[in-house]
């Protein structure tokens, strides 16, 4: 099966743009406008894929939002006590902003 597998999934992304097509032809051939359909067809996209996505990436997005989160609370802790700040060629940037967030 493993060797066949690349030739199952050309035939099966040939079958999707092939319904793609079909779909496009029908809704054009009725009037319905280009970018009423592009909108469409990236929401119904859209909708499709975030439960995949969010399926499989639970645990990144757990980490990266656990280090958002501590980077926030931390530049906002530290900016209220410490006002220590450098100077750089485009301004002042904060040194704890900067030593968490960067």
């Amino acid at each position: 099966m493993d060797a066949k597998k690349p030739y199952v999934i050309a035939i099966v992304v040939q079958l999707i743009y092939a319904g793609m097509f079909v779909v496009s032809k029908a809704a054009f051939d009725h009037g319905m406008n280009t970018y009423v359909f592009i909108f469409y067809r990236q929401a119904a996209a859209s909708l499709l894929l975030l439960p995949i996505a969010l399926l499989l990436e639970r645990y990144l997005i757990i980490r990266i939002m656990l280090a958002a989160s501590a980077c926030i609370y931390n530049s906002f802790y530290l900016l209220r006590f410490e006002r220590y700040y450098y100077i750089l060629s485009a301004g002042r940037m904060c040194v704890p902003c900067h030593l968490c967030c960067s």
